[in-house]
């Protein structure tokens, strides 16, 4: 998953690349036919704002949220169950399946997309049934404690202008607003000062791993390519340090 912000830094074994690449990176197809009816229909049909919905911590225990990582069929499954659009199975097994690629036979190509096919629905069906989300954690840097607001901002993490690349890049994640998750305030003075302690103290300059949990409401093509919006409902913030487990240094999710 790679990361990218104009307020942020990011560790070199995470680098985040700029969330602009070039087309032969792009969903539904790498060398397919022109752009079909349905195909342009729908990048025409994307919504320009996301849409106006929440998320509750009683919607689904965070365990039960699904973990998808780098699993592309996973991620663009996600994409068609919420986007509605119909699926292009040639075009997809086109793009991610390496026997499809790998071949010029017409009749094992065709067989690459019946088995694109069944674990691509597979995909789908799973992510209308559970829409709720872990993404990949993030080694980023934590912003200085407000001492004016007696808080630490997180909009950088989960701000609007935030994208994040996810299924080893086959698809953006994009993050509607959510109010509650913010800042972070600590409860008192006393774990305010033992939160911006430990974080100080971290000799690779206060690097965080920040992990955001969210329910994907919303899909819709940019440039060719899936974008999935994401309401976030709890973000956890560990102390990355170097050869060592994250230590964890707070949670804040959504009532």
């Amino acid at each position: 998953m790679r990361l990218r912000s104009p307020l942020l830094s990011v560790a070199s074994s995470l680098l985040l690349a700029a969330c602009s690449r070039a087309s032969s990176d792009a969903l539904p197809t790498a060398a397919a036919p022109p752009p079909t009816p349905t195909t342009a229909a729908a990048t025409a049909a994307a919504p320009a704002t996301p849409p106006t919905v929440t998320v509750t911590a009683a919607e689904m225990p965070f365990e039960q949220y699904q973990a998808p990582g780098d699993d592309a069929l996973a991620w663009v499954g996600f994409y068609y169950a919420v986007a509605g659009t119909p699926v292009d199975y040639p075009a997809i097994a086109a793009r991610l399946d390496p026997t499809f690629r790998a071949t010029t036979d017409a009749f094992a190509q065709r067989d690459a997309v019946a088995g694109v096919k069944t674990k691509l629905d597979a995909a789908i069906a799973a992510a209308k049934a559970n829409p709720y989300v872990k993404l990949s954690p993030v080694v980023t840097r934590m912003p200085a404690y407000d001492l004016a607001q007696s808080r630490y901002d997180l909009s950088a993490f989960i701000g609007p202008d935030l994208r994040i690349h996810i299924g080893a890049g086959v698809a953006d994640v994009a993050f509607s607003p959510n109010a509650s998750l913010a800042a972070y305030a600590p409860a008192n003075e006393a774990e305010a000062r033992a939160l911006e302690h430990n974080i100080s103290s971290n000799p690779l300059g206060r690097q965080i791993q920040f992990t955001v949990y969210g329910k994907v409401v919303a899909g819709s093509l940019h440039g060719g390519e899936p974008q999935l919006t994401i309401i976030p409902s709890r973000v956890v913030v560990e102390n990355y340090l170097l050869g060592q487990p994250p230590q964890l240094l707070f949670t804040a999710s959504v009532p």
